[in-house]
């Protein structure tokens, strides 16, 4: 009989357990931190609340901030943690003083997530070294003074802005293809023509490819391999997955290979139910 504990993070995270969203619209900030001295991990978690709530203002949605002690649950607190690591839209780790539980998460975080996904934090001290093996993860050097803790929110709120854009994928390498060109995403497979930003979030369903940011626009697209054609023919079968409470919008944008590429013809469906099409007015944009 297999040996499972409540308390070993293999056993929880073979499991996954939803960390609890409601709505598109609300997101999940997991911290990591020292619990003591309470009222010098407090003003953090206050802080970095703050970061939380003025970037939801900014994608028009809710960010949630979270750590252990503030999980309400008649469960092992172990699993909890674990849940909240591999659930959670972005986790924050603060590694000031090395404290052992923090390590022992962080080190479950850089095992099951992205390290996009992750932002570690750390007290400027000279008697603390730089922590190399985590050295790739995003990290947020702070110094606990007034002016310190104004740049910390504000270097805080940019990095979980670029952190929510949502999963990242492998570089995709660009070749040249051949029309005509069918890709069947129900046998399971991707393709290595359709590539995105390596920031972006990218799923294979067994009917669709998913793909783009929810939140942050200029993340959200797809481009079709490096074909050049004069004249085709394209249709497209699109839909919206989840309505938000702001307007929304999917469409395709057909532009030039010269200088005047940003001046493309768009087509895009709203979330009112709208075709619309644009169009330059001139070779001049």
């Amino acid at each position: 009989m297999e040996n499972r504990t409540t308390i070993w993070p293999y056993d929880i995270l073979k499991s996954p357990k939803d960390f609890g969203r409601d709505h598109p619209d609300e997101l999940n900030c997991f911290l990591i931190c020292p619990f003591s001295p309470k009222e010098k991990y407090d003003d953090i978690f206050n802080l970095i609340q703050n970061a939380c709530d003025t970037v939801g203002k900014q994608l028009s949605c809710k960010v949630n901030c979270y750590r252990a002690d503030k999980i309400a649950s008649s469960g092992v607190i172990h699993a909890e943690i674990c849940n909240a690591i591999q659930g959670s839209d972005l986790i924050i780790a603060d590694v000031s003083g090395l404290n052992g539980n923090v390590m022992l998460e962080l080190g479950v975080a850089s095992a099951c997530r992205k390290k996009e996904h992750v932002i570690i934090i750390k007290e400027d001290k000279d008697e603390e070294k730089f922590l190399f093996d985590i050295g790739p993860a995003r990290h947020i050097i702070y110094e606990r003074t007034f002016q310190g803790f104004i740049q910390l929110l504000q270097n805080l709120t940019n990095s979980i802005l670029m952190a929510l854009t949502s999963a990242p994928v492998e570089f995709v390498k660009d070749e040249s293809i051949s029309l005509p060109f069918d890709i069947d995403f129900s046998k399971g497979r991707d393709s290595d023509f359709l590539t995105s930003p390596n920031i972006t979030h990218r799923r294979l369903t067994d009917e669709y490819l998913d793909f783009g940011s929810l939140y942050i626009f200029r993340n959200s697209w797809l481009s079709f391999s490096n074909l050049e054609i004069y004249k085709f023919e394209l249709e497209v079968k699109m839909k919206f997955l989840k309505i938000r409470d702001i307007e929304g919008w999917i469409g395709i944008s057909i532009r030039n290979q010269h200088f005047f590429a940003n001046f493309g013809h768009l087509f895009y469906l709203t979330t009112k139910g709208e075709i619309i099409r644009t169009v330059p007015e001139n070779d001049f944009g």
